[in-house]
């Protein structure tokens, strides 16, 4: 009998060791899934375009019935960055900056100089360099700002700016392609692409005019030839 029970125990554990490590594999999986900038990047790689700048960017409306707590609060919690006041257009901007080797962080908070007007409280990451490691260690900061920051789940707006040095004329349907993304709106003129689509690579979406969307790419021909693009997702949040 104590044979008999002892076996049992070997299986329940055996069952155990397998449960905890299909569960540990499924967790790495998800760690290693590419960021929805990764995705831009890749494309962008495949049609051998040049990246200026790219840009991670959230914001939420905020009530600052008690601005001054509220901003001591974040100095408090942010006394290593260098933190600057301005205004413009009517609006009071408490600016914090962040500088790292690759990127460069800002927080800010911005208020409409009469009273009672809306506040929004924004944080955006910004860089010229994206590869592997700035990926890892973008992904993990951006979290914890995120975590800290805000209250709830937070819609976060990937965006690229570049250029392509070479068009054969099928720029943009090979974007699309590449993207696995379908068409949903578009604005064509001579030398000027502006295209919202949707893709099932990327994280995020929203729908605009009922119709579900989740990339957008402006391309504009220059005279040299080359192609200078904005793409993001799930809106761009850069004019363009």
């Amino acid at each position: 009998m104590r044979k008999k029970h002892l076996f049992i125990f070997l299986q329940i554990m055996v069952m155990i060791s397998l449960i905890a490590s299909l569960i540990g594999n499924n967790t790495n999986a998800a760690n290693l899934r590419d960021s929805d900038m990764d995705q831009l990047v890749r494309g962008i790689s495949h049609k051998s375009g040049t990246i200026i700048e790219w840009s991670l960017y959230t914001r939420e409306t905020i009530d600052l019935s008690e601005k001054d707590q509220f901003i001591h609060n974040l100095k408090s919690q942010f006394p290593e960055w260098v933190w600057t006041v301005s205004s413009s257009n009517d609006k009071d901007n408490v600016t914090a900056r962040l500088e790292h080797d690759h990127f460069l962080e800002t927080i800010k908070v911005v208020t409409m100089e009469k009273d009672g007007g809306p506040a929004y409280l924004s944080y955006e990451m910004t860089g010229e360099t994206w590869n592997s490691r700035i990926s890892r260690k973008s992904g993990e900061i951006l979290q914890s700002r995120i975590d800290r920051l805000f209250k709830g789940n937070m819609l976060v707006f990937s965006c690229i700016k570049g250029v392509f040095n070479e068009d054969d004329g099928n720029l943009t349907n090979d974007l699309l392609r590449f993207f696995q993304a379908e068409e949903k709106e578009a604005l064509k003129e001579k030398g000027f692409y502006s295209i919202s689509a949707y893709s099932s690579l990327f994280s995020q979406s929203i729908s605009l005019t009922e119709q579900k969307m989740n990339l957008q790419l402006g391309l504009r021909k220059n005279r040299t030839g080359r192609t200078s693009f904005v793409i993001g997702t799930p809106i761009l949040t850069n004019e363009y």
